[in-house]
């Protein structure tokens, strides 16, 4: 009997992490594949229907919310997430006991 696997689409401008992400989730049986750029996302996923999107916040040219939300025109039942190491403005409220709130807003 075959196993369908989920498709992830890695996308990330910084090759190294990007080749790791995608090693580790290999490893852990899924289908994963990787692009550089918003722009080479696009292209891929025009012949894939990728069930996952795992994408950096700060790409050149277009940022990965950018991406994920015209990911989400073409495909709704897309799973997202966005990276980031930098802080993009946005906070996280910690209650007292110096951990995070659910649910956590960022």
């Amino acid at each position: 009997m075959d196993v369908i696997k989920e498709q992830i689409l890695v996308v990330d401008d910084e090759e190294d992490l990007r080749k790791a992400i995608v090693g580790i989730l290999t490893l852990d049986g899924y289908e994963a594949d990787e692009a550089g750029s918003a722009e080479e996302a696009t292209e891929k996923m025009s012949h894939t229907a990728f069930d996952v999107l795992i994408t950096d916040y700060s790409l050149p040219g277009k940022t990965g919310v950018d991406l994920l939300e015209a990911s989400l025109d073409r495909y709704p039942e897309i799973i997202g997430v966005v990276i980031t190491a930098i802080q993009v403005g946005r906070t996280v409220d910690y209650g007292p006991e110096g951990t995070p709130r659910t649910p956590i807003t960022i």
